[in-house]
């Protein structure tokens, strides 16, 4: 099979932090969204955190972004479905989250895969995911030199707190936070306004406050 010859025994070796979204979720354009959407786009910025107090629509946000590029982004799930916290449902892991947003990029046909056995260190397999974001960078901008690749990350705030939780120094999310994001490539995070001090050094970061629904939008 593909994954025997990738040297996988599971398809959790390949995918090892799938996301756990409703998958009945119809993407609904609104005001407030299209005006982050806008101001993402216009701020030029590699890095941006959109953010807002629970219940706004953070992650609606990111899947109705995801839902229009599509080829183009990759949506990860920090929260996974409430299991963020528990020993076995890491999420927050450089060896869970760099490996499963590289290789849903490989899945779409843009760069090799990150495969379980290649390294344990997370030194490493950051250096590969670095590796694998330029060349779908590189795969994109051959189809258009205007395209530019979305990491699209979900609730970054529970990966910290997850990580803080399980006795972890640091999260994959300090590590993007931190890292020189090369030219064709956007990460946009979301987490709620009153756990922005969770973020290392957040105040560095881009921000974007997302408002929530007009009256209107509710009623129709």
């Amino acid at each position: 099979s593909v994954l025997s010859y990738l040297g996988c025994s599971c398809l959790n070796d390949l995918f090892p932090a799938r996301a756990c979204y409703d998958p009945s979720f119809d993407a609904i354009e609104t005001s407030s969204f299209t005006k982050a959407c806008e101001q993402i786009r216009d701020s030029r910025q590699k890095k941006v955190i959109v953010h807002a107090a629970g219940g706004i629509g953070k992650t609606a946000f990111l899947r109705w972004i995801h839902s229009k590029l599509m080829c183009r982004s990759v949506l990860y799930d920090c929260y996974g479905g409430g299991i963020y916290r528990a020993s076995n449902g890491a999420r927050h892991r450089v060896r869970d989250a760099l490996v499963e947003i590289a290789n849903e990029l490989y899945a779409k046909g843009l760069c090799l895969p990150i495969l379980k056995w290649q390294s344990t260190t997370a030194e490493a397999i950051c250096d590969m995911f670095w590796r694998r974001i330029s060349d779908a960078v590189k795969a994109l901008r051959c189809q258009d030199p205007a395209h530019c690749l979305y990491l699209l990350i979900d609730a970054a705030d529970n990966a910290n707190i997850a990580a803080y939780d399980n006795g972890d120094t640091t999260s994959f999310i300090d590590h993007l936070v931190k890292a020189d994001v090369p030219d064709g490539c956007r990460i946009v995070f979301t987490a709620r306004s009153e756990r922005l001090q969770f973020i290392a050094e957040v105040e560095d970061v881009f921000k974007i406050k997302l408002c929530g629904f007009k009256v209107e939008e509710v009623e129709s």
